[in-house]
């Protein structure tokens, strides 16, 4: 019912209201948690296609400093934000920081 009333809404289909209609009608939540080395990390992940545009966050911030931007970049291939280690909704690791644990594509 709310995925109907939000395309009805929503018919002018701005970048807002495409974001809004895809997390709020897909099966799965675009945010989740992966873990690695048994932590949990924190992911949002919009769009498809490729290439895959991955967004860092630099001191201190959380994935959220990407929430403008990355649903325009979404529309048009996969996008990845994710909080750091410690960070946001993410678990603060005790491993080294590798270029493996700092970035998780599946």
């Amino acid at each position: 019912m709310l995925c109907r009333l939000l395309k009805f809404i929503n018919s002018g289909l701005t970048a807002f209201s495409v974001m809004l209609f895809t997390l709020s009608c897909n099966e799965k939540p675009a945010d989740r948690f992966v873990s690695i080395d048994g932590k949990s990390q924190h992911i949002l992940e919009l769009g498809s296609g490729e290439p895959v545009v991955v967004f860092v966050a630099g001191f201190g911030n959380d994935l959220s400093v990407y929430n403008r931007v990355q649903p325009e970049v979404s529309m048009i291939t996969r996008t990845i934000s994710y909080d750091r280690a410690g960070i946001g909704k993410s678990e603060l690791s005790d491993s080294a920081r590798t270029l493996e644990r700092i970035v998780y594509l599946n």
